[in-house]
């Protein structure tokens, strides 16, 4: 009788005791409000409690959850989250660790907080018209003296891991992933157009040529001048250096040129500064999400000089070699852009 209840059975119920079922734990929430003052909240988020709080209000509509419904994640540690991942750039199991979060929850998380954040573009990367363009102007004819600029353009390139297809697009010159992002910025480094779309392989002129900013100056649509460097074609809206400059009035205007444009190059390294994860490489499968991640950090760097928190500028030099230089604008009807540059030179050694 017992050999036959150990054959129907089996050894192992005799060997190893049934066990109870497991209940689930869920670790609490640790929220670095209750631990930090506001100085170490600036350090480790790079923004202080007050805007963080704000952003708490703007992106709440975006991020609440309906219900309570399987413990949902506060705005405040989701909005913390993605500000930890910019700040560091580091693996995302790390700030699940610091912030008791799992690492897919992360991974939503930087979703979420990204397209949030990108679809606020419209509210703070705004280009200057009317009063706030002569505004502009005016404080860029105060750095170099060129008069009618409203902007420096530039592009700069962010380091992708190698995606699934198209890798071969998404080379850069230098040989490495990338994806190309251009922005043209205002005096004061606050960006106010911002193109992330195009891979690594993209020559900056033919970004600026296919973009709707170039379009809107094409038609009329937006007034004043752009400064670029020689990987852009010279138009009558956008001025480029003298390539070898010949003379003394070129040499000059080269000067007060580069130091009007260096703003954009600045504005890059305040940007990538504060936020590392531009600096480093983005360990995101999807171009399109680093895009996302790419735009959120620009809107925050504009709302953190619109908040006058600490910038970044003098830390990270993001200057680099500009690229082969673009066929000069022949005109469109009116004066083309080596006549006007050539006119502004002029004006400089008289001024």
């Amino acid at each position: 009788m017992v050999v036959r209840q150990l054959t129907r059975v089996g050894p192992r119920s005799l060997i190893r005791p049934r066990q109870p079922p497991k209940t689930k734990k869920y670790r609490e929430l640790c929220d670095p409000f209750d631990h930090f003052d506001d100085d170490e909240i600036a350090a480790r988020y790079r923004f202080d409690k007050a805007t963080i709080q704000y952003l708490e209000q703007l992106l709440g509509p975006d991020l609440e959850r309906p219900t309570k419904r399987g413990r949902a994640i506060p705005v405040r540690i989701q909005i913390l989250t993605a500000l930890r991942y910019y700040a560091t750039g580091t693996f995302q199991s790390a700030i699940g660790d610091i912030l008791c979060i799992s690492k897919m929850s992360v991974s939503r998380i930087v979703t979420a907080v990204s397209y949030a954040l990108a679809r606020k573009m419209d509210q703070f990367i705004t280009f200057p018209t009317g009063e706030r363009a002569r505004e502009v102007m005016h404080k860029f004819g105060e750095k170099g003296g060129i008069g009618g600029i409203v902007g420096a353009i530039d592009c700069t390139h962010v380091r992708i891991v190698k995606p699934k297809g198209n890798q071969l697009f998404y080379i850069n010159r230098k040989g490495y992933h990338s994806m190309n992002i251009q922005a043209v910025c205002d005096a004061d480094r606050c960006f106010t157009s911002v193109l992330a779309k195009f891979p690594g392989s993209a020559h900056d002129s033919r970004i600026f040529s296919q973009s709707a900013l170039c379009a809107d100056f094409e038609a009329g649509r937006k007034s004043g001048i752009l400064l670029g460097d020689a990987g852009y074609a010279c138009k009558s809206y956008l001025l480029t250096p003298y390539d070898n400059a010949r003379s003394r009035i070129e040499g000059r205007f080269n000067k007060r040129h580069a130091r009007q444009r260096v703003l954009i190059e600045q504005a890059f390294g305040c940007l990538k500064r504060r936020f590392h994860i531009l600096h480093g490489e983005i360990r995101l499968p999807s171009p399109t999400k680093v895009c996302a991640v790419v735009v959120a950090c620009c809107v925050l760097h504009n709302m953190a000089i619109r908040r006058n928190l600490p910038d970044f500028y003098d830390v990270i030099d993001d200057r680099q070699p500009p690229e082969e230089a673009a066929r000069p604008d022949q005109g469109h009807g009116g004066r083309s852009g080596p006549v006007i540059r050539d006119e502004i030179a002029r004006l400089l050694m008289l001024a």
